[in-house]
């Protein structure tokens, strides 16, 4: 429990610096955002695939591949409803496209940051090693989404104390989701287990390779290549050395 509150905590504040980072010195150069979304990146798909997705095939495959499924379609969902008025072949990175985002980009962000901290709670549900790996991959990219979350809220036209709000409450949805579905998730079978860690790793799948790595394309950034390499290697180590 101690490790719970201490990992989700790290990854709420760590959107929390990201938000006011971009509130405090404005918008962040575009290469110093890529490359931390690289990074990002790379713990997510790296930790997806060589620790929940082994974990949730191993308690039950039937239901992680559902799993999986019912997250990527989840958070296709969310990109479109976000996306409301932008070109339709853009993602809602491209802040400048998006036209109207208010309510409902908040509510995705939420959304977003809720599963965030599920993933670490069922991830310390299944074993030390998992909680550790999806609590990295969480709080690698909760800096930039601290950056998106300022940026999208800005766009909307919001005021820079309504802003910081928001974005407040959406880093602080990663230790609420967690604690919530600590509590909620004791005492539960191996086959829901394998179902929560499925949902966690199409999650991360969905935000690594669908949200972020467009981004990277279009920046060109070779740096940004090598933060997406050095992201994929914790994962990697925390494997070693467990």
């Amino acid at each position: 429990m101690l490790q719970l509150i201490i990992y989700s905590m790290t990854a709420g504040l760590a959107t929390l610096a990201g938000a006011l980072a971009v509130l405090a010195r404005g918008p962040l150069a575009r290469k110093t955002i890529a490359r931390l979304m690289g990074f990002g990146s790379g713990v997510l798909a790296s930790a997806a695939f060589l620790h929940l997705v082994p974990g949730s095939v191993e308690r039950s495959p039937l239901a992680a591949g559902w799993a999986m499924l019912a997250s990527l379609l989840l958070f296709i969902g969310i990109e479109h409803v976000v996306v409301v008025r932008a070109h339709p072949h853009r993602a809602h990175h491209e802040i400048s496209s998006v036209e109207t985002i208010g309510l409902v980009g908040f509510i995705a962000l939420a959304v977003h940051s809720l599963v965030d901290g599920l993933a670490i709670a069922v991830g310390f549900r299944a074993s030390p090693e998992l909680g550790l790996a999806a609590s990295a991959a969480v709080i690698a990219h909760e800096v930039p989404e601290g950056v998106t979350s300022v940026s999208l809220f800005s766009a909307a036209g919001y005021s820079r104390r309504l802003t910081l709000g928001l974005a407040s409450i959406v880093a602080m949805a990663t230790p609420g989701g967690a604690f919530v579905a600590w509590f909620w998730t004791a005492g539960i079978g191996d086959q829901t287990l394998a179902f929560l860690l499925g949902l966690a790793a199409g999650s991360f799948i969905y935000v690594a390779a669908a949200d972020i790595l467009p981004r990277l394309h279009e920046e060109r950034d070779i740096p940004a290549f090598l933060y997406l390499l050095l992201g994929v290697a914790i994962p990697v180590a925390v494997l070693f050395l467990e």
